[in-house]
């Protein structure tokens, strides 16, 4: 049944467009602001973060989220008196309280992006780490006769061990293209066994670690790509960074939430891991945007930041916003939408 329409139509929010690129990315979101359903002088674009999130939003009836981008908690669920639909991009998103939706009767609507541009960042970064490119290229513009950093060499991808922590999707593509860098891989996961291991696509040199702590001290790269839940929580805190080679590159471009951002600090500032060459890279944070508690992690020179980047390519974003419009405007005719929805926290985020 198509929802009811308001008199002048549907506020529709498309929020965290940092950018400033959603409507030129996606001429069908352009479009959906014409819709006869939405009122487009009551909509709106936000491109930065809401200084006053229940206040800004209390006037719309249509959200569009970016994944863990603007939290929405219970308190503000409901406070939201005119919301109808909340429409997020992914099948995850840690950020929407999902039960709080589900007491107000509020449809969730989940979708997908296009190509694998995390897995391009997750190499980009490993390669940027491996290399020293961030640290060379601050060292190149620090003045006219700085040419190289003394004291420090890239090292090569050959021949290498990369622990992967995790082997879903992300986990299984980065396998793929550390094969081909002829790499050994090494993986983990809490609920991974041999017999399940062996029915995933095989690639060279992949073998399963008997423990966490075994493929930390065998890794010159540890790559996580885990889900964020109670039981992965600060999975990486001070004994795993103990557990850890002093030279080892540390990725996390999968939830900022699984690593302990004080231990993290402590191994980095380690002389022993600085005289090494133990470094990180990093995609996500415990906290976004970066706050001003967490100054000294951007002051480290052995650690390469980046924005919660992973996903965001003209491509990927494209495909988000052209997905969302699809879902808002199958709602609006009255579905059928049920295959898109994210029921609850508990169920997995499974379609209904």
């Amino acid at each position: 049944m198509a929802p009811h329409i308001p008199e002048g139509g549907f506020a529709l929010a498309v929020l965290d467009d940092y950018q400033n690129l959603s409507l030129s990315l996606s001429p069908a979101l352009a479009s959906l602001l014409s819709h006869q359903a939405i009122n487009k002088s009551r909509s709106k674009v936000f491109t930065s973060q809401l200084s006053s999130p229940i206040e800004d939003l209390q006037p719309f009836h249509i959200i569009l989220s970016m994944r863990e981008r603007t939290p929405f908690r219970r308190e503000m669920v409901h406070k939201l008196p005119n919301l109808r639909l909340m429409v997020t991009t992914g099948r995850r998103n840690a950020a929407l309280d999902l039960e709080a939706f589900e007491d107000r009767g509020i449809p969730v609507l989940g979708c997908e992006g296009g190509g694998e541009p995390t897995v391009e960042m997750i190499w980009a970064l490993i390669m940027a780490g491996m290399r020293n490119i961030a640290r060379e290229d601050r060292t190149m513009r620090s003045s006219p006769a700085a040419w190289t950093t003394q004291g420090l060499m890239g090292r090569e991808l050959r021949g290498a061990t990369i622990g992967l922590v995790g082997y879903g999707r992300l986990g299984q593509a980065t396998a793929r293209l550390a094969s081909v860098f002829g790499m050994n891989i090494l993986v983990w996961s809490p609920n991974l066994t041999a017999d399940k291991l062996s029915t995933l696509p095989s690639n060279t040199n992949t073998s399963l670690a008997p423990s966490l702590p075994s493929l930390l001290s065998s890794s010159d790269i540890v790559s996580l790509h885990l889900v964020l839940s109670s039981s992965t929580r600060h999975i990486f805190s001070t004994a795993e960074f103990k557990s850890m080679k002093k030279d080892a590159l540390f990725v996390n471009t999968s939830r900022g939430g699984l690593v302990d951002t004080t231990a993290l600090l402590q191994w980095l500032k380690e002389e022993e891991v600085t005289k090494e060459g133990g470094r990180a890279v990093l995609d996500v944070y415990e906290s976004e945007p970066l706050g001003e508690e967490w100054a000294e992690l951007r002051s480290l020179e052995n650690v390469t930041l980046s924005p919660h980047m992973a996903y965001v390519t003209e491509e990927n974003m494209k495909a988000f916003y052209d997905a969302q419009v699809k879902n808002v405007t199958t709602w609006l005719e009255g579905g059928p939408w049920e295959e898109e929805m994210i029921t609850s926290r508990k169920s997995g985020y499974e379609k209904r």
